[in-house]
């Protein structure tokens, strides 16, 4: 409501509490004592050894993610929700399942792998169970699915679920090196715009997607284009694609830190405009933040310790 930016941080808190809390009803128990002891042991942990607490307090739909995986497999599997308990859990798959583009198609997946599982083991051959299911889990994407579409209809971006198409991911198949393959093996057979920029392709995601590279605003209005690169990269190049996107988890889950982009460009350089446009109030204290002075980078102070290095 533009009231300020920290309400959204609690409700994200709370929203992440209900649902570990109703996580640790169903795995272990409801009786009153051990649940509250395995919710405060659980929250500490998560607090303590995870990147939760950092992600709950960004302004940001990453948090999200976590809570489509706990809520779709609450309504899947507890069958003894009571129907309060349920609404909430649809009204907080909603929710995160709407908060970024991304998460409907992964819901979708995960719901399917979750269903399959309860059918294998005979768990869902009853009519209402099944009914339930449709209700809790089916409906409430497919409304978040249309309503999206309806919203991006609403700003003229067309009635799509995601604006921009292919883009993110044929930014990635750029910093994979596939999509360049591609374009190299077949611009020859195909008159492709991406084909007048092989001498310059873009290297990394960011190189693509956000520095202005020229080949993007060729692209432009051409998604067509966008879509036969991606799909011909895909098809084309299969088993690499499955191993480099293997790599790339494991290079995520090693070497990237909670916070390492804030740490390396401040937040000001993006987030000013919009933080004093929604949450005027909040604005000077935005100013003054570690992510807004850069302090949270290394690189500032050491490079000012090497500049009074070398001018003493």
């Amino acid at each position: 409501m533009g009231i300020s930016g920290w309400l959204i941080v609690v409700a994200q808190a709370i929203i992440v509490v209900y649902v570990l809390d109703e996580t640790c009803d169903y795995l272990i128990g409801s009786e009153r004592r051990y649940r509250e002891l395995s919710l405060l042991a659980t929250v500490s942990l998560l607090a303590l050894y995870t990147s939760l607490p950092w992600l709950v307090s960004l302004l940001m739909p990453d948090v999200f993610a976590g809570i489509v995986f706990l809520s779709s497999f609450l309504l899947i599997f507890n069958d003894q929700l009571r129907l309060k308990n349920r609404i909430a859990l649809i009204a907080i798959l909603m929710i995160a399942t709407g908060s970024h583009s991304s998460l409907l198609p992964i819901a979708a997946a995960f719901v399917t792998a979750l269903v399959l599982v309860r059918f294998i083991r005979g768990q869902l051959e009853a009519a209402a169970l099944r009914k339930v299911v449709f209700v809790s889990i089916v409906a409430p994407l497919i409304a978040v699915g249309l309503g999206t579409a309806t919203l991006n209809y609403g700003l003229g971006l067309g009635f799509k679920y995601s604006p921009s198409g292919r883009l993110f991911l044929l930014s990635r198949l750029f910093a994979d090196g596939l999509a360049s393959d591609y374009l190299h093996d077949n611009c020859p057979k195909q008159p492709l715009i991406a084909c007048r920029y092989l001498s310059n392709l873009p290297l990394t995601q960011t190189e693509f997607l956000f520095r202005n590279h020229p080949l993007l605003n060729a692209l432009e209005g051409h998604e067509d284009e966008m879509d036969a690169i991606v799909h011909g990269t895909l098809f084309g190049y299969k088993r690499r694609f499955i191993t480099s996107s293997i790599k790339a988890t494991f290079v995520q889950l090693a070497a990237l830190r909670t916070g390492d982009e804030v740490r390396t460009y401040a937040a000001r350089t993006w987030n000013s405009a919009v933080i004093e446009h929604v949450f005027h109030r909040d604005f000077p204290a935005f100013q003054q933040s570690r992510e807004s002075r850069t302090t949270c980078s290394p690189w500032p102070i050491l490079e000012r310790r090497l500049t009074r290095r070398l001018s003493g």
